[in-house]
């Protein structure tokens, strides 16, 4: 494969890693705000894998997360996305069981349309044990294009391979920033809970609202 990894963050810490698969389809202002934010949340480790010219679909996105795994060796594994606002929080969770994919239980999604919350499981707030994340890659990807392959969902949805997930309590939201280069676009469902969504002004760790979303979308925030 032809992945680029940087390795942005150094720590003594072993135990511990961060992987982000980029296909860099975001605004620059917006991509380097988020990392800002992420070198500030934790310490661990933290590795950034690019697409490259690679085809930009979920396929390719699980081999770009092999192909990290395939570099590092560690214990626990935080998947992060290069367009979402970490709390410090989120990483003081510790996976416990060898075969569980682990989501917080609530995040904050934020659009020009202003910040709301939501109870989806997404990618972007996964945590487990990292012989388990490797695992699943490497048979998601050796059955691609089989009968047995699974659709490229968010990990343990489909309970694929014997896999479990839970939930962990989380009192601040991480914030899923809804930008129009978006590979999950505002529209369809999303759009219409958008539309009936109870907006936020002011949030607990990220305080006022207005002023975030002036950072994030300027003079296009509504």
């Amino acid at each position: 494969m032809s992945f680029i990894i940087e390795k942005i963050k150094n720590s003594n810490d072993k135990k511990n890693i961060i992987i982000q698969a980029t296909d860099m389809c975001v605004p620059i202002h917006i991509f380097n705000f988020c990392r800002e934010n992420l070198l500030k949340a934790t310490n661990f480790n933290i590795y950034i894998i690019y697409r490259g010219n690679k085809k930009r679909c979920l396929r390719t996105m699980n081999e770009q997360l092999l192909e990290g795994l395939n570099s590092i060796v560690a214990e626990n594994v935080y998947v992060t996305e290069h367009d979402v606002l970490y709390t410090p929080e989120h990483f003081l969770f510790t996976p416990k069981n060898n075969d569980t994919f682990y989501y917080p239980k609530w995040l904050w999604r934020m659009s020009k349309r202003g910040l709301y919350k939501s109870t989806s499981m997404v990618t972007s707030g996964l945590v487990c044990k990292y012989c388990l994340l490797l695992s699943v890659l490497q048979q998601r990807l050796s059955n691609y294009g089989s009968k047995k392959q699974i659709k490229f969902d968010e990990f343990g949805k489909r309970n694929e391979y014997n896999t479990k997930v839970s939930r962990f309590d989380n009192l601040y939201g991480n914030i899923d920033v809804r930008h129009n280069k978006c590979y999950t676009g505002g529209k369809g469902n999303e759009y219409m809970r958008e539309r009936n969504a109870n907006y936020q002004k002011n949030i607990l760790y990220w305080g006022d609202v207005k002023k975030l979303s002036d950072i994030l979308f300027g003079s296009e925030y509504e």
